[in-house]
């Protein structure tokens, strides 16, 4: 045990007193005592040493005291605690120790709980409910399966653990190991499963019942085309002030693609990208004007000429007979002569919701530009017509065409170059209808009395 000396001061005032034969009274003894604790629980074994010199261990209650201690400044360390163990105060403290006092001091730690152990309980695969799982060992948890037959212990320990399963009918189902040994590190995480299989009765025949899903899988929910301008008698292209409309079914989680011929050019068209529009959102259905989704593409399968004035264009008579494009991907159109017209000052895109079905959706294509709308290099001013398009409602990316490829041949190029749409409606509707799904089931078997 360290004793402080006693200070000069003291010890030369105590010699004057003792040679005048006065009485002197000793110092009174001071104490530090304190407790190791984690989570609670009082720690046995952990050392304490006093000024770096004088060490002890605690009782089994975490307990440590150091006795007959002078008056003075003294510094508390702790070592060789439990592994897996954080303290939030410092391991180093420095306290004051005055004549006969008494100080406490006390260390209070927690585990760290970063380990966790999961699992299933199946038979034949299938979680059976009402599982009870016993964890034992370091710690003492239980819970009990999910309806998929799975469990999970988070915020763990590290140690050594055993997986207990029980609450299952032995009569209805057997299990090889109903206990399992688990090891956990911090921050590890361990599974302990447990399949078991229905017990077999006597005379019992084992079958395997499979139920598929023979109906074809469709690409798109539905597609189809528009044609007949809003108020027309017959099919024909969209001039000025003119609208095209159509009807379409859309639930969550589908998107509504179109393509448009710009007639005023060789391979030109208004389209979405390869995302599509989003015909729902966080909020609900979209409703509104779409048109800055829409954006003008360049098909890639005829060699573009001056819009308004090119020799192989339709509206000139010349459609589907220029040369071929040098670079055949589709891309967004370039404004190669300085008089392609933005997008807004051509087309307006609106989304309407119909009667009380929020999937049953209408799309207003309108043709909002003017008869100088399109102003060539000869000083001509020219209308500009949309053509008869093609539509199609999907999930998945890049139905009509891929941004960066060649046109796949499936009536892109005529629509593009001669307004046509029906190779490119045929190919959309081969893929589109409803996907019939299966949902998950139940089973049951009952004995059948002998006659």
């Amino acid at each position: 045990m360290n004793i402080k000396s006693i200070t000069g001061g003291i010890v030369l005032v105590s010699a004057l007193l003792a040679a005048c034969g006065e009485p002197v009274d000793p110092p009174v003894p001071g104490s530090i005592v304190g407790t190791i604790s984690i989570e609670g629980m009082g720690v046995a074994g952990v050392t304490v040493t006093l000024d770096g010199t004088t060490s002890i261990t605690t009782a089994e209650d975490g307990a440590f005291r150091f006795d007959n201690l002078d008056e003075g400044t003294y510094t508390v360390d702790i070592s060789g605690l439990p592994p897996h163990s954080a303290f939030t105060q410092t391991l180093t403290q420095t306290v004051f120790v005055a004549a006969g006092a008494t100080v406490t001091i006390d260390f209070n730690g927690s585990y760290i709980r970063t380990a966790t152990i999961v699992g299933s309980v199946t038979v034949d695969g299938m979680g059976i409910g009402g599982v009870s799982v016993a964890l034992g060992g370091t710690e003492s948890k239980s819970t009990r399966i999910d309806a998929d037959g799975n469990y999970d212990f988070p915020s763990l320990r590290a140690g050594d653990y055993t997986v207990t399963i029980s609450d299952f009918d032995p009569a209805k189902y057997t299990f090889d190991e109903t206990s399992q040994s688990v090891s956990v590190g911090v921050g590890e995480s361990d599974n302990a499963s447990f399949m078991g299989t229905p017990t077999r009765l006597p005379g019992q025949v084992d079958y395997i019942v499979r139920i598929e899903n023979v109906s074809p899988a469709y690409e798109f929910s539905s597609s189809g085309s528009f044609a007949v301008p809003v108020g027309a008698a017959g099919p024909g292209p969209l001039r000025p002030g003119g609208t095209y409309e159509f009807l379409f079914h859309a639930g969550p989680g589908l998107y509504l693609s179109f393509a448009t011929m710009f007639v005023q050019s060789n391979d030109l068209f208004y389209a979405p990208d390869g995302r599509g529009i989003a015909v729902w959102g966080d909020g609900g259905p979209v409703t509104g004007d779409i048109t800055d989704q829409i954006m003008l593409w360049d098909a890639g399968t005829e060699i573009n000429q001056e819009p308004g004035t090119g020799a192989d264009q339709p509206i000139r008579g010349g459609g589907n007979s220029g040369a071929a494009d040098p670079d055949p991907n589709v891309r967004l159109a370039t404004d190669d002569f300085g008089n392609l017209p933005e997008v807004a000052d051509v087309i307006r895109v609106t989304l309407h919701r119909e009667g009380a079905s929020p999937t049953l959706v209408r799309l207003t294509i309108e043709n909002i530009s003017t008869a100088t709308t399109l102003m060539t290099a000869d000083g001509g001013a020219h209308p500009t017509p949309l053509a008869p398009g093609v539509f199609v409602v999907h999930a998945g990316q890049n139905p009509l065409f891929t941004v960066g490829e060649p046109d796949r041949g499936e009536g892109l190029e005529g629509l593009a170059e001669d307004g046509t749409v029906s190779a490119l409606a045929a190919a959309v509707e081969e893929r589109s209808g409803l996907t019939s799904l299966i949902a998950p089931g139940v089973y049951a078997t009952r004995a059948v009395p002998c006659f």
